[in-house]
């Protein structure tokens, strides 16, 4: 993995389009400021897929942790940002109380990572591809889930992304919820036959 020890020097660091798989960790940045990881994924890895410690001002974007023992620790680290990435492992991220990071931004327009049409937060799964993301409700078909995710009560995504497989379910349409137009009823629209007994007895002076 990758390892980086910043003290009070390394700052703005970037790291991208990379793939850590079967290791104890993926990246472990100790003291940094200003760091980037986007568009890398972490799988297999038997310890931490990325690990954060005392780590601020750094942003987690566009990422898949997939198969981990732990997606993502943030240790003693605040005011992060940690959006559109996709979680599905045993423990997907653990956060120290009182250490407070962004999980979220507004929805907007634009292809997320779980492939719904709006960015918001992170895809929340379990290990068998179910949990918060798979379940959750999504009434208006925006991709994002109607409930917000909570880490603890410092780190909540407020607008978690809804997995593919909720969003094919919901786009595929359900042939038993098809309306019917039902057959009108041919004997009420006749018109009533008058008889003919009746008729002659009506007209007898």
């Amino acid at each position: 993995g990758v390892y980086v020890d910043g003290g009070s020097m390394i700052k703005d660091i970037v790291i991208k389009n990379c793939i850590f798989e079967g290791m104890d960790f993926g990246i472990w940045l100790y003291r940094i400021e200003g760091a980037t990881i986007t568009n890398c994924q972490f799988s297999n890895c038997t310890n931490i897929g990325l690990r954060f410690d005392q780590v601020i001002s750094s942003s987690i974007t566009d990422n898949r942790f997939e198969d981990n023992a732990l997606g993502a620790g943030l240790f003693q680290s605040s005011g992060n940002t940690v959006m559109n990435n996709y979680f599905r492992n045993q423990f997907n991220a653990v956060v120290n109380e009182g250490k407070k990071n962004t999980w979220s931004m507004q929805p907007a327009p634009g292809v997320n990572i779980a492939g719904g049409p709006n960015k918001g937060g992170n895809v929340w799964l379990d290990l068998m591809g179910g949990g918060f993301s798979a379940t959750t409700q999504d009434q208006d078909s925006d991709g994002i889930a109607d409930l917000p995710y909570s880490i603890n009560g410092e780190n909540i995504d407020y607008y978690p992304l809804i997995a593919e497989s909720a969003i094919s379910q919901e786009s595929t349409p359900d042939p038993d919820s098809e309306i019917k137009q039902e057959e009108p009823d041919l004997k009420e629209a006749e018109e009533p036959v008058a008889d003919s007994s009746e008729a002659e007895s009506t007209s007898t002076p």
